[in-house]
């Protein structure tokens, strides 16, 4: 199990869940999605996991032009 997680890192196929897409999760999921990982951002703010999907961020942080792409690639999906 480990050797295949281990595997998917390395390859960049696992897909990385992040709870929270507040000022630290956002920026994580950014980063991580430049990276080439597929990230699913979890949030209990429906109004946020529906601008953050539109390619539109709340944080001061994170730039509309740094995560509308990643959104458009399907790097970055947000759910609640």
């Amino acid at each position: 199990m480990y050797k295949s997680l281990e595997k998917k890192i390395k390859n960049r196929t696992a897909a990385v869940g992040v709870i929270g897409m507040g000022y630290v999760g956002l920026p994580l999921a950014v980063e991580l999605g430049r990276e080439d990982f597929k990230v699913i951002g979890i949030d209990i703010n429906s109004h946020r996991v529906n601008r953050i999907n539109s390619g539109k961020s709340d944080i001061d942080d994170v730039k509309d032009k740094d995560l509308k792409p990643l959104v458009k690639a399907k790097k970055i999906k947000a759910t609640t």
